[in-house]
């Protein structure tokens, strides 16, 4: 005999597990009746096993509840379309509370945030999801509204607080309110309410009826409290340039990716047109390369020859109109673009939200929207757990094990994100010594 010579094949078993329990039932001296305990953990006629195929196959492999059903009872398992329903809506507050912990952890151990959003449906009409997000990290929430207002609600989780004081007050100005709203508002005191209702009382006390005044105003409230508590100091914003993503007093970074998109979609007619968006373009790659260069050994030389090419890129009539016009919209967000030059740490491009967010859009097209509220809230949370885990090197199945078994073996998602984030200082800017 010269050994052995392996052949592995891989298979996979799929199969029922049913347990009945029998319960000793006694009869008392005063004519009721005990019955003995359930084993501690058995407190539903599904197993843990069962509740997480059926999240898994929801919330990972996108499967219509109808074809679960269909595929669970073909197994021999006795369930109704009632009970599936609860068992993928009920009894998942840990989850919940699980997920709302991510971006005010996020926002202490972060340097930057990417945004995004994308249309969603809920009981039938128009909503939005956005996606707040980094390396470490994503959440999902689907409300009503695409606005400056909604985004700025989502920044101060886990609990809208809106604060009148100076930094409102700028805020209001630099939002654009009339100066007789400005000069209104300033004459009010000082204060800070907790929730949504007190503010709309607040605001009903200051007699604002205007829907466009008590927006304003709702938005500087939030940027009070934002820019007072210091959540995001020094934590740069990076969007596509979607007006609700830039905030008073923020670092807001564009993405250069969506930044080259109002050069390529031109569709020039004549050879010197073709030519000159060709140059264009091949100019933008070269700066963006040129930051990618500098993100890693930032100096001030550096700095100054990449500030003095983009404004000879933008500023540079080229004899094509339309590409001329497109440049110029590039110089008139400037400051954002080159964003990176002041804050190294920036991301030049958003195609994280980009990636993230594309996974929203295949469930919104396999099982249109949601129907009820604690429908959207599951949907936002599992999508944004299952993210998450997958950022830190979690397997989704057996985080979802653990968590409905109570084992605990796997830490909270925000104790793996504050671990993840203890790497290598990010670079600063250092004086130039070329």
């Amino acid at each position: 005999m010269e050994g052995y010579r392996d052949f592995v094949v891989q298979d996979l078993v799929v199969k029922t597990h049913t347990t009945r329990y029998r319960r000793a039932v006694y009869r008392l001296a005063d004519g009721g009746v005990c019955v003995a305990p359930r084993l501690a953990g058995v407190d539903s006629h599904f197993g843990i096993g069962l509740k997480q195929y059926i999240l898994l196959q929801v919330h990972q492999n996108h499967v219509t509840q109808g074809r679960l059903l269909e595929e669970l009872r073909e197994w021999g398992i006795d369930i109704s379309a009632g009970q599936l329903s609860r068992l993928l809506l009920e009894g998942h507050e840990e989850f919940h509370a699980e997920k709302d912990e991510l971006l005010p952890v996020a926002r202490q151990i972060s340097d930057h945030l990417h945004c995004d959003d994308t249309s969603a449906r809920h009981r039938g009409r128009s909503a939005i999801c956005t996606h707040i997000g980094n390396e470490l990290f994503a959440s999902f929430t689907t409300s009503d509204s695409k606005s400056r207002l909604n985004f700025l609600r989502l920044l101060c989780q886990p609990q809208e607080q809106y604060r009148w004081c100076e930094e409102a007050q700028q805020s209001l100005e630099w939002l654009g309110a009339g100066r007789k709203l400005q000069q209104r508002l300033a004459r009010q005191p000082d204060g800070c309410w907790l929730g949504r209702e007190a503010w709309e009382q607040q605001l009903a006390q200051w007699q604002l009826t205007h829907p466009d005044h008590r927006r304003l105003v709702s938005e500087a409230a939030l940027c009070g409290t934002l820019l007072t508590e210091s959540w995001y100091a020094e934590l740069g914003l990076i969007s596509d340039d979607a007006p609700q993503f830039k905030v008073f007093g923020f670092i807001h970074g564009l993405c250069w990716v969506h930044g080259e998109r109002k050069i390529d979609r031109l569709i020039p007619l004549i050879a010197a047109h073709r030519q000159a968006k060709e140059t264009a373009q091949g100019t933008f790659w070269e700066l963006y390369k040129s930051l990618k260069e500098y993100r890693l050994k930032p100096t001030p030389n550096h700095r100054q020859r990449i500030e003095k090419r983009f404004d000879r890129l933008c500023l540079t009539k080229t004899g094509y109109p339309d590409l001329n016009a497109a440049l110029g919209l590039l110089h008139a967000k400037r400051d954002e673009f080159l964003a990176v030059l002041e804050y190294p740490h920036l991301p030049l491009h958003n195609n994280l939200a980009e990636n993230d967010i594309r996974e929203y859009a295949r469930i919104r097209k396999i099982s249109a929207g949601t129907r009820s509220d604690l429908g959207r809230r599951c949907r936002d949370t599992f999508l944004s757990l299952k993210k998450t885990c997958r950022k830190l090197g979690v397997r989704f199945s057996e985080y979802l094990r653990d968590r409905l078994a109570g084992t605990r073996g796997i830490p909270r998602l925000t104790e793996l994100m504050r671990k993840s984030a203890q790497g290598p200082p990010q670079p600063s800017l250092a004086p130039d010594t070329g």
